[in-house]
């Protein structure tokens, strides 16, 4: 039994490595909160989506995002349904820029934003 436990503990450790050097392979983003929804608080970015769909993104993917050494992960979707209560999103705004997005709740009150302040994108690539 101790051996299998062994065994368990040396597979995880190489399965986290690759996935955090995906995430490190691809290009980060520089962008900044344009704005602050005023009902729900969702944060409204400068960066545009049509550079990140260059980039590879794709409805569905995982995004990270960093703000004040803080890092979230949002997954990209068109609707809030497309994530779980609570959740973050990372949408498309009306001016084609990205939004980020608590389904059911605050973002900026959540990381404690605000307009100016700047954050760091990247996406997380598949395998």
């Amino acid at each position: 039994m101790l051996k299998m436990k062994r065994l368990f503990r040396l597979s995880i450790v190489p399965l986290f490595f690759v996935a955090f050097s995906c995430a490190a392979d691809s290009e980060i983003f520089d962008a900044r909160v344009a704005s602050v929804e005023t009902e729900y608080t969702n944060i409204d970015t400068n960066l545009s989506i049509a550079k990140l769909k260059e980039n590879g993104m794709q409805l569905g993917d995982q995004i990270q995002f960093e703000h004040q050494s803080r890092v979230m992960y949002a997954t990209y979707g068109a609707e809030y349904t497309d994530v779980k209560r609570g959740g973050w999103i990372a949408t498309e705004n009306e001016d084609g820029t990205l939004e980020l997005a608590i389904s059911f709740g605050g973002a900026c009150e959540e990381i404690n934003c605000k307009v100016g302040d700047p954050l760091l994108i990247q996406l997380i690539t598949k395998e």
